[in-house]
């Protein structure tokens, strides 16, 4: 479960590039540079591989009974489960 909780941080800074992906792509001149280009790379690309994976774990960790609550803090499987339910939301209306 050590897998679990690193790839669940790992999705959060993903989550909370795309975050910043959104807000960089909503400004009228959106400032440029190697690491504006990096974290909408990451908040695009990466959150939605890294979302799936974990997101699958979560669910399959959860049908199959095991315990990963007590390796994973609540509050990030919480935050993490919202981002993959606003990128299926975005996704699916093609944003």
């Amino acid at each position: 479960m050590r897998a679990l909780r690193f790839l669940s941080r790992v999705a959060l800074i993903c989550n909370l590039c795309f975050l910043c992906t959104g807000i960089i792509l909503w400004i009228r001149n959106p400032p440029e540079g190697q690491l504006i280009v990096l974290v909408i790379i990451i908040g695009y690309v990466l959150s939605g591989l890294i979302n799936a994976i974990i997101g699958i774990w979560y669910l399959l960790a959860l049908l199959t009974g095991k315990r990963f609550w007590n390796s994973v803090p609540k509050w990030l499987i919480i935050v993490n489960s919202l981002f993959i339910v606003l990128q299926v939301v975005l996704v699916s209306r093609g944003n």
